[in-house]
């Protein structure tokens, strides 16, 4: 897995990467971010945490993408706004 995180003057973009199997996205693209979809058997999970992630990252006004390859592994790109990081409470 690699992770990147770079910034311009209004956003910040943080990239994950890694050299896994990929996902088939003519196959599950559209099912990709719902909630229960699992897309590799061998592997365990509930087929939460794309659909968790995509939610979070669009309640602090932000996008996700990716991009992907059989065989290759799979980039995802966070993109959030700047201005609208929430703060974290001090007290």
């Amino acid at each position: 897995m690699d992770i990147h995180l770079s910034q311009d003057a209004k956003m910040i973009f943080i990239i994950f990467t890694d050299n896994g199997c990929g996902i088939d996205l003519d196959r599950h693209g559209e099912d990709l971010f719902k909630p229960y979809k699992r897309f590799h058997i061998h592997i365990e999970g509930k087929g939460l945490g794309l659909f968790l992630v995509k939610s979070h990252v669009e309640a602090l006004g932000g996008v996700i993408s990716l991009t992907s390859a059989m065989g290759m592994g799979t980039t995802f790109k966070i993109t959030l706004l700047k201005g609208d990081m929430p703060r974290l409470n001090s007290g």
